[in-house]
């Protein structure tokens, strides 16, 4: 099974977005510089000759004719808001219709994979880790392997908790009898068809799944807790 790109989308998604912002930067500069050249022509900055004082009759000939600054300020606020659309749009579609392409046998392990533990020692009770993307994390299942080397089983774990793409789950690793060295396999699957069986010969075969991690019993370290 191939490993997983993690970054590959988020990558490309994070591409195009900067494309995007990158003109909306420049619109930011520019209502910078618009803003403070259309205050300084409505207040007289940088002006060398004061204005004579206004009389009664012409004081409302002798304010100035521009535009209030408040009003510029908030036509180009609104010009750089709405230019920053886009980068929203392209992420929103891009985490909704990104779908990655499958393996012929279905099992696309871009979809699922297992963060932690990789491979090494494990106590009895350790809590695995890993993500699922674009598909809900809410549909995976994780099962350890475990048994005589001729009477192999997977054992269903409990359910996962889940955070965003996120899950994890306490998985339990042999008994109180079980020997240090003692070696298990770790799957996490998302099957057509749920599991409901405490434990299973075959992982199911039109399940996606991750890659088979590998672990083993260490008595010594301390069991974890979720």
């Amino acid at each position: 099974m191939l490993p997983l790109n993690q970054n590959q989308g988020a990558s490309d998604t994070m591409g195009k977005i900067t494309t995007v912002t990158g003109s909306s930067t420049l619109a930011n500069i520019f209502f910078g510089i618009a803003a403070y050249y259309s205050m300084g022509s409505y207040y007289g900055w940088n002006q060398a000759q004061p204005l004579p004082p206004p009389s009664a009759a012409s004081g409302a000939s002798a304010m100035s004719s521009g535009a209030h600054p408040a009003i510029v300020i908030a036509i180009l606020l609104a010009c750089a808001l709405v230019s920053s659309v886009p980068a929203w749009v392209i992420a929103y579609r891009s985490e909704k219709t990104a779908q990655p392409k499958s393996q012929p046998d279905g099992k696309d392990p871009r979809l699922i994979a297992i963060q932690s533990p990789n491979g090494g020692a494990v106590p009895m009770f350790k809590i695995v880790r890993g993500f699922a993307y674009p598909s809900s994390p809410a549909l995976v299942q994780v099962l350890v392997q475990a048994g005589a080397p001729n009477n192999m089983r997977w054992f269903l774990q409990p359910e996962v908790d889940v955070t965003r793409y996120e899950w994890k789950v306490r998985c339990k690793f042999g008994a109180v009898n079980s020997l240090s060295g003692w070696v298990f396999r770790v799957c996490a699957v998302m099957p057509k068809t749920r599991i409901t069986e405490g434990e299973i010969k075959n992982l199911p075969e039109d399940a996606i799944a991750s890659e088979i991690i590998t672990v083993s019993l260490d008595r010594n370290l301390s069991d974890e807790t979720i």
